[in-house]
Parts: C-alpha cells; structure tokens; sequence
C-alpha cells in the first residue's frame, strides 16, 4: 500500500504512514456481475448465450458489470480525526477544539508579529515628528506647553506625536476605516462624525508578514501532507487572527477630553467590530493559506494547486497575475519617483542645508514606497478599462471627475466648467500619459494569453477558463473596493446640519464585469496559440 500524500509504500496492514502519519484510507470500489440475456462477443462479434462468461467462438470475457452505488465501499476515518465536510473536491476537518489547538500558537504568532510591526512603526513616526519640530521649533517647546494647559484647565490633552497610538495603527494595517466623533460646546453644541476611508493597500505588508509567517511554520509540520492540511492550517489561523483582532478593536482608538473656561470639546476614535472581523477573517485565511503553501516549496506557492485541483492550474494563474503585476508596477514606479526625488535635491542645492524640509526628504522614501504601491493599483486598475473617479458629493450637489483609458478625463456636475479641470486634462495630453496608458495594456493582454495557454493544457478547457475569469475578477473587485480613499462628514452645529463626502477610487460592481470579460476573451484566444503550437 502507498501513501496517497508522500507515496511511500507502507504494508498492506498498515493503518498510517510511516514516513508522514497520513492515514491510510482504502478507497474499495464494490462491483457486481450485470445480468444479461444475450450479447456479443467484443473480439469476433459471435452471439453469445447470457449464461456463458466466455465466447464460446474465440474464448473472450463477455462478463460485464456495475459499480455498486451504496456506500458500502466507503471507509470512515477513526474518531479522532473528526468528521469529514465535503466541499467540491476537498474534504475539510471538522471544526473542533483539537483543531484550533495546533493552529492556536501559529496564529498567536502572527498577532504577536502584526503587533511588534505596528509598534515599530509608531516609534518610527514619533521620531520623524520630534526631529522635525526640534530643528523648525527649537525655541518654542510644544509639549511643555500642552503640559501647562493641562494642569490649568484639568483636561486631558494629546501628545501631538501620540494623537494617532499604536491601536491605532494595527487597525489601519488591516484596512479598518476610523471613525472619529467630535462634541463640543462652543458658541452652542457642535457635533461631527468623520468616517476616514483607509484604501492605503501598503500597510497590508504589516499582517501579510505575520500570517505568511504563521502559515509557513503550520505548514512545515505537516510539509508532505495534501491541500485539505493546507486549507486547515489557514481557516484555523484565520479564525483565531480574527476574533483576536475583532476584540481588540473593542479597546482601540483614543478618546480625549479638553476643558478651557466654557469652552469644551471631546473627540474619541472608534472601529467597527463586524467589519474587523469580516476582513480580518478574509486576510487570515488567505495570507496563511500563501504562507503554508510556500512551506511545502520555496520556489512557488499557489502553483501546488495545479497539482491538487482540476481547476488547480486556473485559480494559480487568476491569483498570481494580479499580484505580479502590481509589484512590477510598484517597483518601477518607486525608482522613477525616487529619482525625481533626487533630481529636486540637486536642483534646490545649498537652499536645502541643515533645514527641517532637507530633514523631511531624506525620510520621504516610506511615504514614496507607499505612495508607488498605491498608484500601482491604480494603474493595474486602469488597465482593465475601469475610470478612476473622484466623487464629491456636498449638500446632495454631486460632481465627479473620471479618468479611463480611452475615455480619457471626464467630468460632471459641478466640476464640468472648472477651469482648474480644463488645464489638468491639457497637461495630461501633453505629456502622452494616455499613450503610454494605452501601450502598458500590453502587459494585461500578455498575461492572459500566457494564462490561457496554461489552462489549455489541462482537460475541461471551458470550464477552466470560466473558473480563471471568475476567481480573477473576483480578486480584482476586492482590490478595488480595498483601494478607496476619502472621507464622510456629518456635522450639526447651531440647528443646522452638514453632509460631505469625497471618495476616490474605483466601482467594485464595474471592476468586477470589465475584469471578467477582459481576462475570459484574452485567456480564450491564449488557448487557441496552444492549439497552433501543438498542431506546428
């Protein structure tokens, strides 16, 4: 007997593995004899009596038969194993509380790592703010300042390094937007609710780093084993990386209290508890599941499930493009703003000496790095025919401003006759930005293709590139309602009220049907190179 995980021959009594523990399980397939009355021999097309297994003419076999459809011939797992949830072809252990006890320190791992990260950043922060304000305000001390209000008015006032702390910080790694209330008194009540959309895709490295990480050490245990493992490994992380950050969000935040004479104000900070764990739940399970499939080889990760799945070849190539993409965007547009950073050091020379703004451009590469990964997704975004579009809506007065590529720049209610806008679209037909738009869509096309090629040497082409198509919108959706930045005020202030958002971003819905088609009918005429190539 072998094993269907490693393929080591165990003996024919064997229960488990001796190389990697995997029980073995006997698939038996149960058969009868069919009745029949008369047939004909295959061989030499002889009549032959129902009665008779042989040819009477040339001595062929002419028994037939049928697999019995009873689940006599299945074999259940032992009891510790749990019971078996079919989904498509993967078979998931139940959910129990031995398996969340083998994912409970990789998954504490990765919080462990996400919170190590955010503090660091924090600290990175703080030490940005007090070396600017040492070399600009030397001689004018902020903080004994708030110190001495405080002990006039008894408020509880901010360090204006630590408004936005540590809680702070891991919830916008995990993309959670913040809602910050104000209340004061001032002149009358006044109260204000700011939604901050945080579509900044950069600070997923945070807990993209811990949960790889906590998927690469779950999956080394059980390196040899088969993807229903791998799955496991990542639900269970995911789940406990979830509730773990959905309780957190409970304490996070910050609330702050100012008292001066008659005049008061608060502001407090909080984060939604369902959507932390709805998108803490989602980043876990994927993140891990990448993680534990890179354990078993270092040189690919998703490319295991051509391996594993029908569909395996197609979700892999749904999964990588995106991803590939983006980082070849990101990293080509890092260098090109990096050396305009450089050029504008050069250009502005002694002017710059020994001043806060040569202090703050020297630290201006993170802010670059995230700036060239958000623009990154923009682009990959643009490439798929879906606009770029900023929406500003005061008072129910809407204008928008969209940017596609070959719609070019477009606007609408209010912003239409801004002469701002007219001059903004000249100077991106002067500088060819379209052009060099509609050239990169090479780089979408040729992925497809490739995509399409691969599929087409596996079997049930059709639905595969149904299967591609869809996971790859689906992931281009998300990426896209991920993406958006803006904010929602609301204000109430002397009996009046106040309602303004601006947003900008891409539409999820839109994304989703110019993907679909997009990579369907290039992945299909990919297929058809296949088919030449096999033919030459």
């Amino acid at each position: 007997m072998y094993c269907k995980s490693c393929g080591a021959e165990n003996l024919p009594s064997a229960s488990y593995c001796a190389n990697d523990g995997t029980f073995l399980t006997n698939t038996n397939v149960k058969f009868r004899m069919k009745d029949h009355k008369v047939s004909f021999c295959s061989s030499c097309g002889s009549k032959t009596e129902g009665s008779y297994n042989y040819c009477i003419e040339c001595g062929n076999n002419t028994s037939q038969y049928i697999t019995l459809k009873s689940s006599e011939g299945k074999q259940s797992l032992p009891k510790e194993f749990g019971a078996v949830t079919k989904v498509g072809a993967v078979n998931l252990p139940a959910i129990n509380i031995e398996f969340f006890k083998k994912m409970l320190l990789p998954g504490l791992l990765a919080i462990l790592v996400v919170f190590l990260l955010s503090f660091s950043v924090m600290k990175q922060s703080e030490k940005l703010y007090d070396s600017l304000v040492s070399n600009s305000l030397s001689e004018f001390d902020v903080n004994s300042m708030i110190e001495e209000i405080e002990g006039y008015t008894d408020s509880d006032l901010p360090d204006l390094n630590k408004i936005y702390g540590f809680s702070d910080i891991v919830m916008m790694s995990n993309l959670q937007n913040p809602v910050i209330t104000l209340k004061g008194n001032i002149f009358g009540k006044v109260t204000a609710e700011v939604e901050a959309k945080n579509g900044f895709i950069i600070y997923l490295l945070i807990p993209f780093l811990g949960l790889f990480g906590a998927g690469i050490y779950a999956g080394r245990k059980n390196k040899n084993s088969g993807i229903n493992s791998h799955l496991s490994n990542a639900l269970g992380i995911g789940v406990i990386y979830a509730v773990v950050m959905s309780i957190f969000s409970l304490f996070a935040g910050f609330s702050y209290d100012i008292n001066i004479s008659k005049v008061s104000f608060s502001m407090d900070n909080d984060y939604s508890f369902f959507k932390t764990l709805f998108m803490t739940l989602l980043f876990g399970f994927f993140f891990s599941f990448i993680g534990s499939l890179f354990s078993i080889n270092f040189r690919k990760a998703t490319g295991h499930l051509a391996e594993w799945l029908p569909s395996g070849e197609a979700i892999h190539q749904a999964i990588v493009i995106p991803f590939r993409a983006i980082f070849v965007f990101t990293v080509g547009l890092f260098i090109y703003l990096s050396s305009k950073l450089a050029d504008f050091k050069e250009g502005l020379g002694d002017w710059l000496n020994g001043t806060p703004i040569e202090q703050l451009l020297d630290k201006s590469y993170a802010l670059i790095a995230s700036l060239s990964v958000q623009l990154g997704s923009f682009f990959w975004n643009l490439l798929h025919f879906s606009p770029l579009t900023l929406l500003v809506n005061e008072e129910g007065e809407k204008g928008s401003l969209a940017y596609g590529v070959f719609s070019g720049l477009i606007a609408t209610g209010e912003a239409k006759d801004d002469s701002d806008i007219l001059a903004f679209d000249s100077l991106i037909s002067s500088a060819d930005f379209d052009l060099y738009l509609k050239i990169a869509l090479i780089i979408p096309i040729a992925l497809f293709l490739w995509a399409g090629f691969k599929i087409a040497k596996r079997d049930q082409i059709g639905k595969n590139l149904i299967v591609f198509s869809v996971v790859y919108s689906i992931i281009m959706m998300i990426l896209a309602a991920f993406t958006d930045i803006g904010f929602v005020v609301s204000s109430h202030a002397m009996g009046e009220s106040t309602n303004m958002e601006m947003n900008l971003g891409f539409g999820a819905a839109g994304t989703f049907m110019k993907s679909l088609l997009f990579s369907f009918v290039f992945a299909y005429l990919g297929t058809w190179i296949h088919k030449f190539t096999e033919k030459g």
